[in-house]
């Protein structure tokens, strides 16, 4: 009885902690589109198309904890980014553009943008218009030194470097 009424209790513990962590995640997507500013940095390799990029990247300037949006970015709107550089693993940039939540679908086998949002830990969508890069120097006088430090852990620039080391193999 003991060990019945322990795991019982383990199970609604685990239970109502799992789904605190999901309303908390919920809170944070976007559920309207607008037009933004945003403040992102590249931790991710970017997944290429025929004539889009899709990256993840964490958005810093919506709330108190980086989020993940997923960026999408048309390979004939390179002007977009000065200079013609391509959005580069472990720099900040200014990005501006239109949000797109995620939609679900309730028709039985179709793909589900929302749910694939939620399992991958994306907050929302964004279609980019303009893309600025950011320096160190200009993140630390925005207010975002903790998030700095943080990158320069040895866990997160361990990530980084494998991230680094994925995209020379593509490229080769």
């Amino acid at each position: 009885v003991f060990c019945l009424l322990c795991t019982t209790s383990l199970f609604m513990v685990g239970y109502h902690y799992a789904e605190k962590a999901l309303i908390e995640r919920l809170e944070q997507r976007e559920t309207d589109t607008r037009n933004l500013d945003i403040i992102v940095y590249i931790n991710r390799l970017s997944e290429e198309k025929d004539n889009k990029v899709q990256q993840t990247a964490q958005v810093l300037n919506l709330s108190k904890e980086p989020v993940n949006w997923s960026l999408y970015l048309k390979s004939n709107n390179q002007n977009l980014l000065k200079n013609n550089q391509n959005l580069e693993l472990g720099h900040y940039y200014r990005i501006s553009g239109k949000t797109r939540p995620a939609h679900s679908y309730a028709t039985p086998g179709a793909f589900d943008q929302e749910k694939w949002f939620i399992q991958r830990n994306i907050m929302s969508g964004f279609n980019v218009r303009y893309i600025e890069p950011l320096s160190l120097d200009e993140i630390y006088r925005l207010g975002y030194q903790q998030h700095l430090k943080e990158q320069q852990s040895f866990s997160n620039s361990f990530r980084l470097n494998i991230e680094k080391l994925r995209l020379t193999f593509r490229q080769i």
